[in-house]
């Protein structure tokens, strides 16, 4: 937890919680992407700003276009100290304009005069209708889910564990227990933000979740490609277009490697600022290498400057090894963040979400 003040003793709390980020972050990326189809506007995301006095704080949303407008967007009832709080940091970071979004307001609220105020309503069945209709594991992936942990994150940044091993059973496939664990989940009144599934095979799947599970010393011939440009841009389309294109420049650099080394590769979105590229066998199958074969793959991922092309370099546990209880995005599955569904083509799950302005 770190503490700023800002300028006549007005204390401003950053939580540097995974789970209060985790919560906020799905909703603020959709929030910026509703205002910006209804304003015609695109915005930053999550943008740190400095005070007057030099002290360092962030802004949910700053414009692309005029730089001068704010956005925050909170998953909470607005009451009246939050729209005092709001117009105090705004005064401070000294911006023009402030554009404040949530699901509720409180009655009888004094808005400041260069304040907007919009009400979001952010659309969850259509992602309980996918995973209930359309959902199924691709048929290459589908041999190897059985020996791996996968798991849900949640709206409310919390995780979920399937207790259940995905195996194939003369009443149910891999994909249908898939779904039974999601059903549980939407019984709760929770949707899942994304799923993920372990690269490594467990010799106990299901007790991975809890931080017991044993893995063996191989794992998918996976690649995770992401850009570093930020903050992200978030316009019309729900998600950074900029990050997209930086990392299919990478994704090509990479499968010139990986043909050479005689490998097919599939290429599919990660959800949001990247690309997974499998590597796969003549016949299409997943490709599954031992850890010490994976790393001298990684030796080779380079470009010209030495500089690494993907981010399995960064996995690595507490005593510097490879992470064996690495996790990827599940194919098929809907990142409900971006609404982009984890597969080949680039394909945006069409939310229904609403915003309307409060006068």
């Amino acid at each position: 937890m770190v503490r700023f003040k800002i300028p006549k003793g007005v204390a401003i709390i950053l939580f540097d919680n995974k789970r209060v980020r985790t919560r906020n972050y799905w909703y603020e990326v959709r929030g910026l992407a509703i205002l910006a189809r209804h304003l015609g506007l695109r915005f930053f995301h999550s943008v740190p700003l400095q005070f007057n006095d030099g002290q360092m704080t962030e802004v949910d949303g700053l414009g692309v276009e005029s730089k001068q407008v704010m956005v925050e967007l909170k998953h909470t009832l607005i009451t009246q100290k939050w729209i005092d709080y709001i117009e105090k940091k705004r005064i401070h970071l000294g911006l023009d304009q402030c554009i404040l979004c949530a699901p509720e307001f409180d009655e009888n609220l004094r808005i400041p005069s260069n304040f907007n105020i919009f009400q979001v309503c952010l659309d969850h069945k259509s992602i309980y209708r996918y995973y209930k209709e359309d959902f199924k594991l691709p048929e290459w992936f589908s041999p190897c889910i059985s020996q791996r942990h996968l798991r849900a994150l949640l709206s409310n940044g919390m995780w979920y564990g399937f207790r259940r091993k995905l195996t194939q059973t003369a009443k149910h496939t891999p994909s249908t227990k898939i779904k039974l664990g999601l059903e549980k989940i939407f019984k709760r009144g929770k949707f899942p933000i994304r799923l993920y599934y372990s690269l490594a095979p467990m010799v106990i799947p299901q007790r991975d979740y809890f931080g017991r599970g044993y893995p063996l010393p191989r794992v998918m011939a996976a690649f995770d490609v992401d850009s570093d440009h930020k903050p992200h841009v978030i316009g019309k389309e729900g998600y950074c277009l900029m990050c997209l294109e930086e990392a299919k420049q990478r994704c090509q650099l990479i499968c010139e490697i990986l043909m050479d080394l005689g490998w097919k590769t599939r290429i599919i979105h990660s959800g949001f600022k990247g690309y997974h590229i499998y590597c796969q066998e003549e016949d299409g199958k997943f490709v599954e290498l031992p850890i010490d074969q994976i790393q001298k793959i990684l030796t080779l991922l380079k470009d010209e400057n030495n500089i690494s092309l993907t981010d399995n370099n960064n996995f690595k546990s507490k005593n510097g090894s490879f992470d064996l209880h690495r996790i990827f995005k599940l194919p098929n599955s809907i990142d409900a963040v971006t609404g982009i569904r984890v597969v080949e083509k680039l394909e945006r799950l069409e939310f229904k979400d609403q915003i309307s302005e409060i006068l």
